[in-house]
């Protein structure tokens, strides 16, 4: 795996309202491509990654990858096995809210609703592939996500054509459904699978907390509790929406169904650690 690193210097707008666009940003190869001059007001920083080891200046072509809702870390490796293969250059940008890309040091669901909306994420994106294109041009660029990041990714490329020259996209939710049983029902079943080290204990105490939860949530005395055992900003569970993204998918047993991993080093990172701690110790 090749070592990236990460720019410190790329700054773009707090909200589409501002008129924006990354200045001053040097001539040359793509590793100097998203370095700024300074900050603007009315700007924040936005993390990327870069790296160039397998860059064929002769072929310019770019891998723009964008982050899911996860914090930056590396690159999956089916864009490093592309770019070794092609010859090209890596980035990666960190989706706003997503790790420290952070425009805001407050979040609640106010906040997150004026600054944290899709065709925001996309003109951050958009201004990075802009100025990339500016400032080498002939470099082609390909846009690569997964999941959330897959939805950005798309959009950028259907309303930026000229800019981005393609676009790879995996498990893409463009019809994002909240409330969604099937996806339920498949939690319901790892959580009972004794091969992934689930229960019919595990899942009828998943299934009591929930149901809990539930009562809690229908009295405002009980969704200040939340509020203060979650570090939920206070008010923010008044609408049916957040109600449900605070339990849906099994968010609330701090395991993704679809991404368990047997060998995670985490303390709750996967099905058998969440239903050990659910049998062993009960809900929190």
């Amino acid at each position: 795996m090749p070592s990236f690193s990460v720019d410190d210097r790329a700054w773009v707008c707090l909200s589409l309202e501002a008129a924006c666009a990354i200045s001053d940003i040097h001539q040359g190869d793509p590793r100097n491509a998203y370095e700024v001059a300074g900050k603007e007001e009315g700007t924040f920083f936005l993390r990327t990654m870069r790296n160039d080891d397998f860059y064929n200046p002769e072929k310019p072509v770019l891998f723009l990858g964008v982050n899911s809702v996860s914090p930056l870390t590396r690159p999956p490796n089916y864009i490093v096995h592309a770019a070794k293969d092609l010859g090209a250059s890596i980035a990666i940008v960190e989706q706003r809210y997503t790790g420290t890309s952070l425009p805001t040091k407050e979040f609640s669901v106010g906040t997150l609703k004026k600054f944290f909306t899709v065709p925001q994420s996309v003109q951050d994106v958009a201004l990075v592939g802009q100025n990339i294109k500016s400032r080498l041009p002939g470099i082609r660029i390909i846009l690569f996500g997964c999941s959330a990041g897959g939805v950005v990714a798309a959009l950028v490329r259907k309303y930026y054509p000229l800019t981005f020259d393609g676009a790879i996209l995996s498990s893409a939710p463009l019809k994002f459904q909240l409330e969604y049983r099937e996806y339920t029902e498949v939690v319901e079943k790892d959580s009972s699978n004794r091969g992934l080290g689930g229960s019919t204990q595990c899942l009828s105490a998943l299934k009591g907390a929930h149901s809990t939860i539930g009562e809690k949530l229908a009295s405002p005395e009980g969704r200040r509790l939340l509020e203060k055992t979650f570090d939920i900003h206070e008010g923010d569970l008044e609408t049916r929406e957040v109600q449900t993204t605070l339990t849906f998918n099994g968010r609330l047993a701090h395991v993704v169904v679809q991404f368990n991993d047997p060998q995670c080093k985490g303390e709750y990172c996967n099905v058998e650690k969440v239903c050990k701690k659910l049998t062993e110790h009960g809900w929190p």
